[in-house]
């Protein structure tokens, strides 16, 4: 008898010492699973981090390489302009000051490397003093003045500054397709693109001829084409374009003069305007 319930406290102990050692597995397991729960969770929480800032440093790489879109030129220009009649008058010099902004799509460039969009020029400035030719050498045009040695009033003063032009064109609009070959490369090259684009400018232009002591105006609206290219890294591009357009103007000077004389009513002449133009960039 004494046997038997020594035997059963003996299992009943160890029953309870089992029952407790499977308790605290047990709940050791569920710690154990919370804790790997929680490293689960962190890890996400590192990896969308990391995610993050890996975006963060490729908008920004992307910043680099694309933008920002705002730009201003500057252009020495190779001008001419010319009415059809008389022979063409070239640039003296001629220079240009534009500014607008290039809007690229999609975000992520396709392949990595190419983006298309379109420019808005918001202003368009070109001052052009050309060669003035006279007439009277051998029948004909020179663009070298003849002097006289005809006497004159000293009181007389003939200001004679010329032929020139200027255009002033705003809010110019037209697409833009840019690569930058080296994008995904990680080195200094990947911030180097080119950009091929097309644009229509609004424009008015005034054309004035200053000659023997006399100034003449005529104004007319123009709608101007520009197609180029350009090379840029990072902020600064160069490039080169050709521009170009016509319009109706009121004849001005010895272009006016007719066989019956100079004549009041007679018809605008059309006159052509195209340059040549290289320019520096810069974006900021």
């Amino acid at each position: 008898m004494t046997a038997t319930v020594f035997a059963a406290v003996i299992a009943a102990a160890a029953q309870e010492s089992n029952d407790s050692v499977q308790a605290e597995n047990t709940l050791l397991q569920q710690e154990l699973a919370q804790r790997n729960a929680e490293l689960a969770q962190r890890d996400a929480q590192l990896a969308e981090r990391d995610a993050e800032l890996a975006e963060i440093e490729r908008r920004k790489a992307d910043k680099a390489i694309w933008g920002p879109g705002r730009f201003t030129k500057l252009s020495y220009n190779f001008a001419s302009t010319g009415d059809g009649v008389n022979p063409v008058e070239k640039s003296k010099y001629s220079v240009s000051l534009a500014k607008g902004a290039s809007y690229l799509f999609p975000s992520k460039a396709v392949a990595g490397i190419l983006k298309f969009g379109f420019d808005v020029t918001w202003f368009d400035f070109t001052f052009t003093k050309y060669k003035s030719p006279v007439y009277g050498v051998d029948g004909g045009w020179t663009s070298t003045p003849e002097y006289t040695t005809d006497s004159k009033d000293e009181d007389d003063f003939d200001l004679d500054l010329g032929r020139m032009s200027l255009n002033l064109g705003a809010l110019g609009i037209g697409p833009r397709v840019s690569v930058a070959p080296f994008a995904n490369k990680d080195n200094g090259l990947r911030y180097l693109r080119a950009s091929l684009y097309f644009h229509y400018q609004p424009t008015v232009s005034a054309y004035a001829v200053s000659e023997d002591g006399e100034t003449e105006f005529s104004f007319a609206y123009l709608g101007m084409w520009r197609f180029g290219g350009c090379i840029q890294y990072r902020r600064i591009g160069i490039g080169v374009e050709g521009y170009w357009g016509k319009a109706k103007f009121e004849a001005l000077g010895l272009d006016s003069f007719v066989d019956e004389g100079f004549a009041d009513d007679q018809p605008k002449i059309e006159r052509k305007f195209a340059s040549t133009r290289l320019y520096l960039s810069f974006s900021f």
